[in-house]
């Protein structure tokens, strides 16, 4: 292990961290481009009456409005110089700044794909990614260089084995091994081209559920090893243009796939990216720099090993409370729907009244609030402010009926709590969020 650590610090052929910066600024772009082209921010920021926000970023509620389209261009224009390597020192922090404040600004959408891209976009921020077939060398902005240090490549091969792993380990649970709700989802496809007569077959949500599981156990392996790396990029390949074909899970399965680049050998990439005639050389750090590196290294691994396993440490299972869900590499293992209303009471005069999620939510928000009880509190906080404008000194009360991966409905929210006079625990467990039976 000492000697692994005393090589991370050695330089290496850059070329794979080259092509990655070029994959990834045009996969950013396009998800930027295409936020805007089919309406998701539209309907997320303007559409809207509130945005839920991460609990402690409601000050994010600034972002609404139709300012957001200029919001999303500048993002879109920042990705495109990453892609270039033009201005890109300052490009790669503003499109990690103002990707953290979308992400951070909303949760009736979250996707386990824009958590990836947030950290991706803070890992190439702080990365020597135009140092080679970039606009900044041609304007002569940086000096060429054809090599980086090992610990830059190694820390996206670290990132790419916490996402597949943890996705393996949140798979071992008993829904997902008896292929539920893929045996709902497949029913719902049987009208792809191509393929959709083969959705009906009943061993293939087993076939899914059991080969899912052992792809995110086996490929990143199955990648480190040069007998096995291109049989298993090829596995990798069928994988994701599936899950893209079928599920539609936007840019994901491609930027998946442009992440495999750290897996293959510099050498591979020689070809498409040349040297630059005269590379400068790549400056050696003494002890003293090399400290402070090291430590915010090792504080980011710690993070990116323990925010997928703090729901170990809250009881009731996090499919249902939802507590530690987000950040943990939970993907598409549940389905969730339910129906939920407010029940809210006067605690002036005692009256009482009913007031549905729906008559205040837009339809896009609807569904997620009802099943992430977070967002249920949020809504109750949102609620109270509103009648506290009225003067009203208002108890609220949820009726969410939830039902997890299609089984019967239950109640996922204790009635007799008053949420709008109950604090949230950040660290949970909240009392509140009755636990599946």
């Amino acid at each position: 292990m000492k000697q692994y650590f005393s090589t991370l610090w050695q330089p290496v052929n850059n070329s794979q961290l080259i092509v990655f910066r070029v994959l990834f600024g045009l996969i950013m772009t396009g998800e930027c481009i295409e936020a805007i082209t089919r309406g998701f921010v539209k309907q997320l920021y303007i559409d809207i009456q509130h945005n839920f926000t991460f609990i402690s970023f409601e000050w994010l509620g600034i972002l609404h409005g139709k300012g957001m389209y200029l919001y999303f261009i500048v993002m879109s224009v920042a990705a495109f110089f990453v892609a270039l390597g033009l201005l890109y020192r300052f490009s790669s922090v503003l499109l990690a700044v103002m990707w953290t404040a979308f992400y951070l600004s909303q949760k009736t959408h979250y996707n386990n794909h824009y958590y990836l891209m947030m950290l991706l976009c803070w890992m190439m921020a702080f990365m020597p990614a135009n140092r080679r077939f970039s606009a900044d060398v041609q304007l002569k902005r940086v000096n060429a260089r054809t090599e980086c240090y090992r610990w830059q490549i190694h820390l996206f091969i670290f990132q790419v084995a916490c996402m597949y792993f943890f996705a393996a380990l949140a798979k071992m649970s008993y829904d997902w091994l008896h292929a539920m709700p893929l045996k709902v989802w497949l029913t719902q496809k049987t009208r792809l081209p191509v393929i959709g007569w083969g959705m009906r077959n009943q061993l293939l949500p087993w076939i899914l559920a059991y080969g899912g599981l052992l792809f995110d156990l086996l490929i990143v392996p199955g990648l480190l090893f040069a007998r096995t790396r291109r049989y298993f990029f090829a596995i990798a390949v069928v994988f994701h243009l599936f899950n893209s074909y079928v599920f539609r899970i936007g840019y994901f399965p491609y930027l998946a796939l442009g992440l495999m680049v750290f897996f293959f050998p510099a050498s591979l990439f020689q070809k498409v990216i040349k040297a630059p005639l005269r590379p400068a050389a790549l400056p050696l750090y003494n002890i003293k720099g090399i400290k402070p590196v090291t430590v915010i290294i090792a504080l980011y691994v710690l993070i990116q090993l323990f925010l997928p396993l703090r729901h170990w440490f809250i009881k009731g299972p996090v499919n249902w409370t939802e507590e530690g869900y987000r950040m943990s590499w939970h993907m598409m293992l549940r389905s969730k729907r339910g129906t939920g209303s407010f029940t809210i009471t006067n605690k002036q005069n005692d009256s009482t009244w009913k007031i549905d999620f729906a008559s205040f939510l837009h339809p896009s928000q609807l569904r997620n609030t009802v099943i992430h009880p977070d967002i249920t509190w949020q809504a109750a906080q949102y609620l109270k402010e509103k009648y506290n404008k009225q003067n009203l000194n208002v108890a609220i009360y949820a009726h969410n009926q939830v039902s997890l991966n299609y089984a019967p409905p239950r109640l996922l929210i204790d009635t007799s709590y008053d949420l709008a006079n109950t604090m949230w625990k950040r660290f949970g467990p909240n009392e509140w969020i009755l636990l599946y039976p």
